[in-house]
């Protein structure tokens, strides 16, 4: 057990909507001796301005307490890099519910573990998701961005090039670009030099991005 006589202990309390209670947290921080317990009213936790005003008001030998790990961040990777940051400081950690304390060693030794099995997590992650992408390959399934035309647009623009219909007409009516009517026109076609999309003359945008035909 450690003796915080001579340090400031600075509670913090955050709860993520405004019918939420804070006396549970800041009785909690109370008993476990902070002089001062701070309250973060937000809905979420990306943007934290009384967390980091918090921070950094606090110098070495000071302790930041929280009721729970969840209060400080959204994943155990950024918990740790705040700890971490905190640590360099000089600067203490306290996490009650799980009976953290980084002035302890044994506190410093469940973050080393927390550190361990946040690489675990990334790793395992990754793993997955190379897995996954492999057995999609397999499978002949597209990856990335789903296609904005199928194949079936592919024959009608085809067919309607060849006819009067342009690339402005097609892409405005498919809400797409010109260019990726034109570039979903040329894969459909193989790169087939006997049948090109055929830029329109000069002066005459109706009928640009036309197929041209034998005899054209």
């Amino acid at each position: 057990m450690n003796d915080y006589t001579s340090s400031k202990i600075v509670g913090y309390a955050r709860i993520s909507s405004a019918d939420q209670s804070e006396d549970g947290q800041v009785d909690a921080l109370r008993s476990a001796g902070a002089s001062r317990v701070v309250v973060e009213r937000a809905s979420g936790v990306a943007e934290r301005p009384v967390l980091d005003e918090v921070i950094a008001s606090l110098t070495a030998g000071d302790v930041l307490a929280v009721t729970e790990v969840s209060r400080l961040g959204r994943s155990t990777s950024e918990v740790l890099l705040l700890a971490d940051n905190l640590l360099r400081r000089g600067v203490h950690l306290r996490v009650l519910n799980l009976g953290i304390d980084t002035a302890t060693l044994a506190g410093g030794l469940v973050l080393t573990m927390m550190a361990g099995l946040a690489r675990f997590e990334r790793e395992l992650l990754r793993d997955r998701q190379r897995r996954g992408i492999d057995a999609a390959r397999r499978r002949g399934k597209h990856l990335g961005r789903p296609r904005l035309l199928s194949g079936d647009h592919a024959e009608k623009a085809v067919d309607r090039l060849r006819r009067e219909d342009t690339l402005a007409v097609l892409a405005a009516e498919w809400r797409v670009s010109e260019r990726t009517v034109s570039r979903h026109v040329k894969r459909h076609l193989g790169g087939d030099a006997s049948s090109p999309l055929r830029p329109g003359g000069k002066g005459k945008p109706k009928r640009r991005g036309r197929i041209s035909t034998a005899g054209d």
